[in-house]
């Protein structure tokens, strides 16, 4: 029961996501356009819609049909793009960019030291030792 409020509450977000990607502003000649409809048919004619309608599919109709299955999530990893476009505009506009990146990497090895740990651990407890 949590697993399905916390899918529907990461539901509502993307689409909070999409509603307010509707109104943010784009570069046009060097000149920012505000006009809601250039906006909507920008959005609307982009790949980034496309991809943030692909995270909105409702599988929760294949879960009561072939049980839950992790793999069905996957769809919510093509939204990934957007924290590294995030990281990216963060780093240039922050006023230390090395210590931005200096933190960055330091996250992206404790994680990655993290799970290539784990996965050891898990390898080295229930592996066959008779071998």
């Amino acid at each position: 029961m949590v697993w399905f409020t916390l899918d529907y509450t990461a539901d509502f977000l993307y689409l909070l996501d999409i509603l307010v990607h509707f109104r943010t502003g784009y570069l046009e000649d060097g000149v920012l356009q505000t006009d809601s409809t250039k906006l909507r048919h920008h959005y609307m004619n982009s790949t980034t819609f496309y991809i943030d309608c692909l995270c909105l599919l409702p599988l929760d109709f294949l879960y009561l049909s072939i049980s839950f299955n992790s793999i069905l999530r996957c769809f919510r990893l093509v939204k990934i793009y957007r924290f590294w476009a995030f990281m990216d505009r963060t780093e240039r506009h922050t006023n230390y960019p090395n210590l931005f990146r200096y933190v960055n990497r330091q996250m992206i090895i404790n994680v990655s030291l993290n799970v290539i740990f784990k996965n050891l651990i898990k390898i080295l407890l229930f592996s066959d030792s008779s071998v």
